[in-house]
C-alpha cells in the first residue's frame, strides 16, 4: 500500500479512491490507506499497532498489534502472490504457529470506547480474528476468502434475489 501511495504521490497525483465494496472485512486495510495517503512515512507495523489501539484496550493492544502481524504475514492477498514476489514478513518471531496466535488472541480486552467510529464493534472484529486463525491453522490460506461473514452471505443473498427478479 505504502509503495502505491509514494508512487502516486511521485507522479503528482494529490488524492485516490479506495474501493471499499466490503468495508467491513477490509476495515483495517481501509484505515492503513487512509493514513498512508495522509503520512506516507509510517511503516505497516505503526499502522497495526495504532488500529490496535482502537480495537483493544489499552493493556491488551500491544498482543493485539502482535496478532495482527501474524495474521498479515499469513494473508490470503500475500499468499496468492508468486514467492518472489511477496512482502518481507512483518517481525514477529515469539508467534510462530496460528494456534500460539489464538492463545494471545483470547488474552485480548475489547476496547471499551474506541477513540474513532468503527464499522463493527471490536468484540465482532476480535471475534473475525479468532476465525481468521483458525482458518490459517486449517490450513486456509490463498484462495480469495476463506472466512465468509454474516454480511457477505447476506449481501450475496440479496444480490441472487435480486438478479432473479431481473431475469
Amino acid at each position: 500500500m505504502g509503495t502505491l501511495v509514494d508512487s502516486a504521490h511521485t507522479i503528482g497525483l494529490d488524492g485516490l479512491v479506495a474501493n471499499a465494496i466490503f468495508f467491513q472485512v477490509e476495515s483495517l486495510n481501509i484505515y492503513a490507506f487512509g493514513q498512508m495517503c495522509r503520512s506516507a512515512d509510517l511503516t505497516p507495523e505503526q499502522l497495526l499497532d495504532q488500529y490496535a489501539g482502537f480495537i483493544a484496550d489499552e493493556k491488551t493492544r500491544v498482543s493485539l498489534g502482535r496478532v495482527l502481524r501474524y495474521i498479515e504475514n499469513h494473508s490470503n492477498w500475500q499468499n496468492s502472490l508468486p514467492a518472489p514476489y511477496r512482502l518481507k514478513s512483518l517481525d514477529v518471531p515469539e508467534l510462530t504457529s496460528a494456534q500460539a496466535s489464538l492463545e494471545l488472541l483470547a488474552q485480548v480486552k475489547p476496547c471499551p470506547n474506541p477513540a474513532i467510529p468503527l464499522l463493527e464493534p471490536p468484540v465482532l472484529y476480535l471475534g473475525r480474528l479468532k476465525k481468521r486463525l483458525e482458518a490459517i491453522a486449517a490450513g486456509n490460506i490463498g484462495g480469495t476468502s476463506p472466512i465468509r461473514s454474516q454480511w457477505e452471505q447476506e449481501m450475496e443473498d440479496v444480490l441472487r434475489t435480486l438478479l432473479r427478479r431481473v431475469s
